[in-house]
C-alpha cells in the first residue's frame, strides 16, 4: 500500500479526471480543488496541494515522463479501496463534478 493519505488519493484521482480532455478549464480547476476544500476547508488546503504536487514530482522522477501518472493514479485507487465505501463514493461524486465542470447546458 503506497504512504498516500486518502485526501490526498482523491484529490490525484479528481485531478486526473480534470486533465482527461488535455484542457484543464478554470472551471474544471475550481471544481477540483472544491474536493479539498469540502475536506479540510480552504485554509487547510495548502499541505494537502503541496503534497499532490511532491507525489507528482516523486513519480515522475521514479516511474518516468512515460507511466509516472498511470502509476500515481493506481497507488491512488488503491489507497481508496481500503478506505469506507461512504468515502470513495463522495471521490466520485466529486469526481462526476469536475467532469461536468465546463459542459454548457444551454
Amino acid at each position: 500500500m503506497p504512504n498516500m493519505h486518502p485526501i490526498v488519493a482523491g484529490a490525484t484521482l479528481v485531478q486526473a479526471v480534470a486533465n482527461a480532455d488535455g484542457d484543464l478549464s478554470d472551471d474544471e480547476a475550481g471544481a477540483t480543488n472544491e474536493w479539498l476544500y469540502y475536506n479540510v476547508g480552504i485554509s487547510g488546503a495548502r499541505p494537502y496541494i503541496d503534497q499532490v504536487f511532491e507525489n507528482k514530482r516523486e513519480y515522475l522522477i521514479k516511474h518516468g515522463v512515460d507511466s509516472y501518472n498511470q502509476k500515481l493514479e493506481e497507488d491512488a485507487f488503491a489507497v481508496l479501496n481500503s478506505e469506507p465505501l461512504e468515502y470513495r463514493q463522495m471521490v466520485i461524486c466529486f469526481a462526476r463534478h469536475v467532469a461536468r465542470a465546463d459542459w454548457s447546458f444551454d
